[in-house]
């Protein structure tokens, strides 16, 4: 039983241990629309007592970033800022979680949950790319009179691979709300793609055979000087290289939710070929002198380059409900 003195030093602890305890409130820039790859302000009040102390940025207060260790599930901090993850993998329960410690103080923490909207229009686009360039010969040796150079083909473009498109329904148990996941399998290697969004209306598949590229352009004949010239040198100029085929367009198959029948007429889906490159241009003439008389040189004239093919398209899309 406690006496008047042991009762009067109790109540003095408990009013010193209440009047000096924090809280650490958290807050996000909801003016935001959070998906993959936001950048996201966010902000943190102390409360100390009666009194409380803002973080600079967000929330216009002075009080350091440095003051606290942050952690990002699904993302990264810098300066104030969270910068959520592209990686699908690294997504949990669709949002990311930021934990904000008070680095002198491991006991005054908050953990604040970030949820995405998947609102944002989703382009996903699987046309095979390549680097090459057209071009000409000019990166090459000069030709000689007697070694025109041929311009080179076009390089063809890639077929789109293969895909089959999966839609179902899945639950964000914390927002309580719907949402809709797509998973994407490639025939040939059944690599798996996932996306998530909210609505079919802002999702577009995009598996067009790759574009072809033009044919270089022939060498020009050599440009000889007055005491090279010679009645027989051919002077020829060179061929202009064929443009490449386009690459066809893949076959995409949609396998959906019959829940989502009422959107799948939404989903955007583009299979087409690719475009032909065009021919090179053939070499140019070139005539030649010598003090006042005029020689032309033994000619033959280049072609042109031949356009290549336009990629067939791919067959139309199968939807099966399941």
């Amino acid at each position: 039983m406690l006496n008047k003195f042991s009762l009067v030093l109790f109540l003095i602890v408990l009013f010193t241990s209440s009047a000096f305890s924090q809280k650490l409130i958290l807050q996000y820039d909801s003016a935001v629309q959070v998906n993959e790859g936001s950048v996201v302000r966010i902000g943190a009040t102390m409360i100390k007592g009666s009194d409380s102390i803002k973080t600079k940025g967000l929330l216009k207060g002075n009080f350091s970033w440095r003051k606290f260790k942050v952690e990002v599930r699904g993302g990264s901090f810098i300066r104030g800022k969270v910068i959520v993850s592209k990686n699908q993998k690294e997504l949990k329960n669709f949002s990311v979680e930021v934990k904000v410690t008070l680095k002198k103080d491991a006991s005054v923490s908050a953990l604040l949950r970030i949820p995405f909207l998947y609102s944002e229009f989703k382009e996903i686009d699987y046309t095979p790319k390549f680097f090459l360039p057209d071009g000409s010969w000019n990166l090459f040796p000069k030709p000689t009179c007697h070694s025109p150079h041929a311009g080179k083909s076009g390089q063809d473009g890639y077929d789109a691979a293969n895909r089959d498109v999966y839609l179902d329904i899945i639950h964000d148990t914390v927002a309580k709300r719907s949402l809709i996941q797509i998973r994407i399998v490639q025939f040939e290697s059944s690599t798996i793609d996932t996306f998530i969004t909210d609505h079919l209306c802002h999702v577009s598949i995009i598996a067009d055979g790759n574009d072809a590229r033009s044919g270089w352009n022939g060498s020009d004949a050599k440009d000889k000087a007055a005491d090279e010239v010679q009645k027989d040198c051919p002077c020829e100029a060179g061929n202009g290289g064929d443009g490449g085929n386009g690459g066809n367009g893949a076959e995409i198959r949609v396998i959906y939710n019959i829940a989502l029948s009422d959107q799948i007429a939404c989903l955007k889906i583009s299979n087409k070929g690719g475009k032909a490159g065009s021919g090179g241009s053939a070499g140019r003439m070139v005539n030649n002198y010598v003090s006042v008389d005029t020689f032309f040189c033994n000619t033959k004239v280049a072609r042109n380059g031949k356009n290549g093919v336009n990629g067939k398209d791919g067959p139309p899309v199968s939807f099966i409900r399941k």
